[in-house]
């Protein structure tokens, strides 16, 4: 019985890693950039202490975003930037994006 629970967990934890890991939550510290804290160091009670703005457990809304930009991947510190109209458009987004990777809208 002990093997097959530890195996059930490797399977899970694979299927995880596979799929991607539900996020710790996102936050808008300007109205116009959502952070979305995809990374595996990231707490919702972290993403709620630390965010100026409106912050959710849910991912970021779709509605009006120009981009978005993926930083830090792979790491526990990954972050997801959506960037929204009509402050930013899709070329400004970009340049904010400099060494992430550019993932569209």
């Amino acid at each position: 019985m002990r093997a097959f629970l530890r195996a059930l967990l490797v399977v899970l934890s694979l299927a995880l890693a596979a799929c991607g890991a539900p996020s710790a939550g996102s936050c808008f510290n300007l109205p116009w950039v959502c952070t979305e804290y995809v990374g595996s160091g990231y707490t919702w009670g972290q993403v709620q202490s630390s965010c100026k703005g409106p912050a959710s457990q849910s991912t970021c809304p779709s509605a009006n975003r120009v981009g978005r930009c993926r930083m830090w991947s792979g790491l526990p510190t990954e972050v997801i930037f959506h960037y929204y109209a009509p402050e930013e458009d899709e070329a400004s987004a970009r340049v904010q994006c400099n060494t992430g990777e550019w993932l569209g809208p």
